[in-house]
C-alpha cells in the first residue's frame, strides 16, 4: 500500500467506501498498528472470529463425498468456540449521491487515466430480484461499452480506449465505471458525461439490445455445454460465494432455463430506463490520475468539466448502432491437402498443403463444447529492421482491433462476443502466429478470422490510437514503475544496449509509426504462410477440422520460405550489477538476477529444471521470509529452456524486501544458488518438489496439448515428446540429475543483476 499504486488504490478506496460501513475499514492496517500488535492480539482475535459456528470448511476433489466429510469432522471437531459467539455488523451500503471531482497527483503514477463510476443499487444474491438486477448490471454495461466504441469510429468522443464495466467493490458496494485515456482529460470528462446522459435520456436502440441479448444467451448455452468439464476449483469458489453471500449453487440445467428465461424477459424499455434511473439516482464520481500537474487540469477544472457535463445540452442524434453480421466470409473453395499423416504417439493427424501451411489435430474432452487453435511459423522480428521488437505488439494489437475485409472493427467485435470466437496475433524473437479458441459449434467461425486477419488485415484510426497510447503507457511505465525500469536493464544488460532488442519505441520510432506502417509490419510477418504450423485441440471431430483445413488454410496464399535471423548475441560473461530506483516510499525495494547459460536444452534438462525451480521457489520462501522475516514474499523463480536462436537456459529471480535489509537478502539468495549447485537438494526437499511437478503435470490442459503439436510440426518431427514422456521424465529425475542441473544453471559470479533501491544506490 505504499507504492504509488497502493496509494492511488487508497484515494479510490476512500472514495468508494466514504459514509458506508466500510469506511475507515482497512484489511492491511497502518504500519503503527501491524508493529503494535503482539501474540495476545492474535490469539484474542483467532478466537472470537475464527470457530466452528461462523465457518463453513469446502472440498471439492476426486474423492467419495463420505470420506471427505469423514476428514473434515475428524480435522475440525476439536475446534471448538473459546468465547462467546460474537454477532457479526450488518453490511449495507446505500447509493452515493454527492459529486466527487478530484485530480490524483503522485510522481510516479502510472501515464495519465480518468476513471468515472456510479453506484449502483444494492441486490440480494440467490434472490430473483438479486439475479435479474446482475443480469440487468451485465447487459447495460456491455450496451454501453458497444455505444461508446461507436462514438469513437464516428469521431464524436474525445477518448482512448474506454471500456465500461460492472463490477464488485465488496459485497455491499457495486458500481458501474468507466475508465479511458485522453489527451485533454477536462474536455474528455465533460464530453463523456454529456455522452452517458444523452444516452440515458435516449435509451438503448431496440435491435442492439436483440443483438446482445442473443450473445448473451450463446454464452449461457456455451456455460451449460461445458458444465461436464467444469473444473473443481470453481465448484469450490460458487460454495464459499454461498456461504458467505447466499449466491445460486442450483442444479446446471435448471440455473441456465432460468437464467434464460429471465434474459428473454427483460426488454429494451426496462434496460433504458434501469440506466437511466441509476444515473438520476447516483452521483459520478470522477478522479483524474496522473504525475505531473502541468499536464493535468487543475482542481477546479475538473469541477468545472464536471458541473459542464452534468447541465450541458444532450445531443438528440448518435451514432447508428453495429449491424448484425451472419457470416465473416463466403466459404472458400477447397484444396485438397498434398498429404495426411498419422501422429501415432501423439494420436493426431496432420494436414499438408501446397502452400506450406499443415494442420495437426487432436480431439480432447478436456473442455467440452471448446476448441483451441494455436498457429506459429518461423521469423520473428530477428527478420525485420534493427529496432522493430519494440512495436511488433503495436501492430498486431492495432490489427486485432481492427475490421477485416469491408467489416467494421464494431461489426468484427459484435460478431467475435455472439458466437464465442476469439483470437489474437504475435510476432515473437523467432517466430509468428495466432492463438484462438472458439465454441465448437462456431469453429468454423475461428477458421474465418484466421484466413481474413492474414488476407485482408486492417489498421483502423481507433485502434491505431489505443496503439499510441500504449506506447505511452510503456515509456511512462519504464520511468517510474521500479519493475518496468528494472526488465529494461536486465534487457540492455543481456543484450548489450538496444540495437537486437528494444523493449518499447524510442522518441523517432514513435514519432514515425503510421496507421500504413503498422500494417505492413503486421504484413511482411503474417501476411502469407510458407511453413504455418496450425495446432487444433479439442471437442470436435476430424472430419470437421479437414474440411474446414481445406478451405480455409488450404486456399492461404504463399509466400517465399524463410526462417529466424541468427542475430542474438552472446550473453555477457561475470557479473553485470545495475541499480534503479525503489520508488515511492521505497516500497519497491528488491533485486532481479538473470543467470543466462549456452546449454543444448534436452528432456531431461528440462524434467531436471523444474523441479530445480521448486526447490529454490522453496528455499528462498523458508529462509527470506520465514527465517530471516526481510521478505514478505521470498522470491520468485523461473526457469527457461530455449533452442532458438541460441541454444540457453535462462535462471530469473526476483526478491522484493525491506530496503535496509537487500543485501542481507541478496547475499542470502546467492548462498541458496550456491549450495544447491555445490552440494545439491536434500532428499527430502527433493521428493516434495518433485511431487509437486507431477502433479502439476498431471493437470492436462488443451494449451499443453497445443504446445506439443507445435513444436512436432515446427521441428519436422524432431521434437516428439508427449506430454505422458514429460511426467515420465520428471518420475525417473534422481537427485543426481537435479544437482548436475543446478551445476550448469546456477554457476557462480555469472549473472546480471538489478536492484532496486532508494535512490538508485547500491544495497
Amino acid at each position: 500500500t505504499e507504492t504509488a499504486q497502493g496509494l492511488i488504490a487508497t484515494r479510490f478506496d476512500e472514495v468508494y467506501t466514504e459514509g458506508s460501513v466500510y469506511e475507515g475499514c482497512d484489511p492491511i492496517g497502518t504500519e503503527g498498528a501491524i508493529l503494535a500488535t503482539d501474540p495476545v492480539d492474535l490469539v484474542r482475535f483467532y478466537d472470537r472470529w475464527y470457530r466452528p459456528d461462523l465457518m463453513a470448511v469446502i472440498a471439492v476433489g476426486d474423492l467419495p463425498v463420505d470420506r471427505m466429510e469423514r476428514e473434515i469432522t475428524d480435522r475440525f471437531s476439536d475446534n471448538v468456540a473459546r468465547s462467546d459467539s460474537p454477532e457479526p455488523r450488518a453490511r449495507q451500503a446505500g447509493l452515493i449521491t454527492g459529486v466527487v471531482a478530484e485530480v490524483v497527483v503522485h510522481p510516479d503514477a502510472p501515464s495519465p487515466f480518468v476513471s468515472i463510476d456510479y453506484s449502483l443499487p444494492n441486490r440480494e444474491a440467490g434472490t430473483p430480484g438479486g439475479e435479474r438486477s446482475s443480469l440487468l448490471d451485465s447487459l447495460v454495461s456491455t450496451l454501453v461499452q458497444s455505444h461508446l466504441d461507436e462514438q469513437i469510429a464516428a469521431g464524436t468522443l474525445p477518448v482512448v480506449r474506454p471500456f465500461a464495466v460492472n463490477f464488485t467493490y465488496t459485497d455491499e458496494l457495486r458500481f458501474m465505471g468507466f475508465n479511458y485515456a485522453a489527451e485533454d482529460e477536462a474536455a474528455s470528462v465533460t464530453a463523456m458525461l454529456v455522452e452517458l446522459r444523452g444516452l440515458a435520456g435516449r435509451g438503448f436502440a431496440p435491435e442492439a439490445v436483440e443483438r446482445n441479448k442473443a450473445a448473451f444467451a450463446n454464452a449461457l448455452d456455451q456455460a451449460l455445454a461445458m458444465e461436464a468439464t467444469r473444473q473443481d476449483h470453481t465448484f469450490a469458489a460458487a460454495y464459499v460465494e454461498h456461504f458467505l453471500f447466499g449466491a445460486d449453487i442450483g442444479e446446471a440445467t435448471a440455473r441456465h432455463d432460468r437464467q434464460i428465461g429471465v434474459l428473454m424477459s427483460i426488454t429494451a424499455d426496462e434496460l433504458s430506463s434501469y440506466f437511466a434511473t441509476t444515473f438520476e439516482q447516483a452521483a459520478p464520481l470522477v478522479l483524474v490520475v496522473g504525475h505531473d500537474p502541468a499536464d493535468l487540469p487543475s482542481p477546479a477544472e475538473l469541477e468545472a468539466a464536471v458541473d459542464n457535463g452534468l447541465t450541458g445540452t444532450t445531443s438528440t442524434e448518435t451514432a447508428a448502432p453495429t449491424g448484425t453480421v451472419e457470416f465473416l466470409m463466403e466459404s472458400p473453395a477447397a484444396v485438397d491437402p498434398v498429404a495426411v499423416n498419422r501422429i501415432p504417439a501423439h494420436g493426431a493427424v496432420e494436414y499438408v498443403y501446397g502452400n506450406g501451411a499443415k494442420v495437426i489435430f487432436i480431439r480432447s474432452d478436456i473442455s467440452e463444447g471448446q476448441v483451441d487453435l494455436w498457429a506459429e511459423s518461423q521469423g520473428g522480428w530477428t527478420l525485420l529492421t534493427p529496432g522493430s521488437s519494440a512495436l511488433v505488439d503495436k501492430a498486431t494489437g492495432a490489427v486485432d482491433r481492427s475490421g477485416v475485409a469491408d467489416l467494421s472493427a464494431l461489426e468484427v467485435e459484435a460478431f467475435q462476443q455472439s458466437e464465442g470466437v476469439w483470437l489474437a496475433s504475435m510476432i515473437d524473437e523467432t517466430t509468428e502466429g495466432f492463438m484462438g479458441s472458439a465454441r465448437s459449434t462456431d469453429l468454423e467461425d475461428l477458421f474465418a478470422l484466421l484466413h481474413l486477419r492474414i488476407t485482408a488485415p486492417r489498421v483502423d484510426k481507433p485502434a491505431f490510437g489505443e496503439a499510441l497510447e500504449a506506447i505511452a503507457s510503456e515509456q511512462r511505465s519504464a520511468e517510474a514503475d521500479p519493475y518496468a525500469a528494472s526488465s529494461v536493464q536486465l534487457a540492455d544488460a543481456r543484450y548489450g544496449g538496444d540495437a537486437y532488442f528494444r523493449p518499447y519505441p524510442d522518441d523517432a520510432q514513435t514519432r514515425e509509426f503510421w496507421p500504413g506502417g503498422a500494417l505492413a509490419l503486421f504484413e511482411s510477418r503474417l501476411g502469407e504462410v510458407d511453413d504455418l504450423v496450425i495446432a487444433v485441440v479439442g471437442d470436435t471431430d476430424e472430419n470437421t477440422v479437414g474440411s474446414l483445413a481445406d478451405r480455409y488454410v488450404g486456399t492461404l496464399p504463399a509466400g517465399p520460405s524463410d526462417t529466424w535471423a541468427a542475430l542474438a548475441p552472446e550473453p555477457p560473461a561475470g557479473v553485470v550489477t545495475r541499480t534503479v530506483s525503489a520508488g515511492a516510499n521505497e516500497a519497491s525495494a528488491g533485486f532481479e538476477l538473470l543467470v543466462v547459460t549456452e546449454l543444448q536444452p534436452t528432456e531431461e534438462m528440462l524434467a531436471a529444471s523444474r523441479v530445480l525451480e521448486r526447490i529454490l521457489q522453496s528455499r528462498l520462501f523458508t529462509t527470506l521470509r520465514e527465517e530471516m522475516g526481510l521478505s514478505y514474499g521470498g522470491g520468485q523463480v523461473f526457469i527457461d529452456l530455449a533452442e532458438h536462436p541460441l541454444p540457453l537456459a535462462e535462471v530469473f529471480v526476483s526478491v522484493d524486501g525491506n530496503p535496509e535489509g537487500i543485501g542481507e537478502l541478496h547475499a542470502r539468495t546467492l548462498a541458496e544458488m550456491a549450495d544447491l549447485a555445490v552440494s545439491g537438494p536434500d532428499p527430502d526437499e527433493f521428493e516434495r518438489a518433485r511431487a509437486t511437478v507431477l502433479t502439476d503435470l498431471d493437470f492436462v490442459t488443451n494449451g499443453d496439448l497445443l504446445e506439443r503439436l507445435v513444436a512436432w510440426g515446427r521441428s519436422g518431427g524432431e521434437d516428439s515428446a508427449t506430454l505422458t514422456d514429460r511426467y515420465e521424465e520428471v518420475y525417473q529425475i534422481t537427485v543426481q540429475t537435479v544437482t548436475e542441473a543446478a551445476v550448469l544453471l546456477l554457476p557462480e559470479d555469472h549473472r546480471i543483476e538489478v536492484f532496486r533501491m532508494p535512490g538508485g544506490r547500491m544495497p
